[in-house]
């Protein structure tokens, strides 16, 4: 549970308004964090169909592997952006972070969002399912705290491609 939260989960649902702004896409960031939310949700609707039918492990990996691949997307635009000695038509590619943000998205409803919370109870022995869970979720949403609270100082520090490349890593 503390992967799922350190993949930076937190960040896209709490500061979406902020990372497209900060990323100089031609997308409202508005309008992007209600697509993105809403991809959410469909993305889970599709998990809950698809993760007996497809196999845990498939959805696992497929969801790891297209949060990186947007994640590495994504920093790579912005770093561009940021540190380019041109400018960059915003108009031709201003569309890329918020793919990159509703795959990533996606893929994490799919996959790495339910999937620990469906296999926790199922792999803890039925004496003691109860503490052993309640502890994975605690210490997850103590990670999830940890990462949404120093988003801004990490920003500050690494620049927003920086910190999309340290999230990509524990992304799979």
């Amino acid at each position: 549970m503390v992967f799922q939260q350190v993949s930076g989960v937190n960040i896209v649902l709490s500061y979406t308004v902020e990372v497209f702004g900060s990323i100089d896409s031609s997308v409202d960031p508005h309008i992007a964090s209600a697509v993105v939310a809403a991809v959410q949700v469909g993305g889970t609707i599709l998990s809950s169909i698809l993760m007996d039918k497809a196999g845990r492990k498939l959805l696992y990996i497929t969801s790891a592997t297209c949060m990186s691949v947007s994640y590495f997307v994504l920093g790579v635009y912005s770093y561009i952006v940021k540190k380019s000695e041109h400018p960059v038509n915003l108009h031709y590619y201003g569309w890329i972070p918020l793919v990159c943000l509703t795959v990533y998205m996606f893929a994490f409803s799919l996959g790495l969002g339910p999937i620990p919370f469906v296999m926790a109870p199922e792999m803890a022995p039925i004496r003691f399912r109860s503490m052993i869970v309640a502890i994975a979720f605690l210490m997850g949403s103590l990670s999830g705290f940890i990462v949404t609270k120093t988003f801004e100082d990490g920003r500050a520090l690494l620049g927003i491609y920086g910190l999309f490349g340290c999230t990509l890593v524990y992304a799979y």
